[in-house]
């Protein structure tokens, strides 16, 4: 089982790397809503200005950060609740992070 704890250090040590490119990261799922998960951490990876990037441009963005802070990425859902937009399946220190694009 995977505790708010646990994501919350994980996002406290991703988020600073993140938002030096653009990026930054919310908290989404049954974690922020239970404080508890039996699957997995959610993050939702955003853009505060939109018109810096292109989207291309922060999914490839999004993949070289998280290579680059230690999460290998294991799966790629391109079919999510039919959004037709990338969710990165990660693993670090043994826990499963989704990376969703809103």
């Amino acid at each position: 089982m995977t505790t708010l704890e646990a994501a919350l250090k994980v996002g406290r040590q991703l988020e600073p790397k993140f938002a030096e490119t653009g990026l930054h990261l919310a908290l989404a799922g049954s974690l922020f809503y239970s404080g508890t998960s039996d699957k997995d951490i959610d993050f939702i990876v955003y853009r505060h200005d939109r018109t810096t990037m292109t989207e291309k441009d922060m999914i490839d963005l999004l993949q070289t950060l998280l290579r680059n802070n230690g999460l290998t990425i294991n799966n790629t859902i391109t079919n999510y609740v039919k959004r037709n937009r990338p969710v990165f399946v990660t693993h670090l220190e043994g826990l499963r992070i989704d990376f969703l694009i809103p």
